[in-house]
């Protein structure tokens, strides 16, 4: 019994929120600009943390990330 809940423990990974007020400065975006993003299903949708508190996975920002590069990528605007 001991063992199987080792190993339960192993395989939960941590996520961290990440908060409005950290996204600006991690993504070079305006909050508007996210907001904006998120109607045009351009940006991962927040989620709820709380009744009146809203964040978003570390992991869900760097999918996002990662999409970004590889459309500029694609188009040959990477540095501009």
């Amino acid at each position: 019994m001991r063992k199987k809940l080792c190993r339960a423990r192993r395989t939960r990974e941590l996520r961290r929120f990440l908060r409005m007020k950290e996204l600006p400065s991690i993504t070079g975006r305006s909050r508007s600009w996210i907001y904006d993003a998120i109607s045009r299903d351009e940006f991962p949708a927040p989620i709820s943390i709380g009744a009146r508190s809203v964040a978003w996975t570390e992991e869900s920002i760097a999918e996002w990330q990662a999409k970004c590069i590889e459309q500029c990528r694609k188009t040959g605007k990477e540095d501009q």
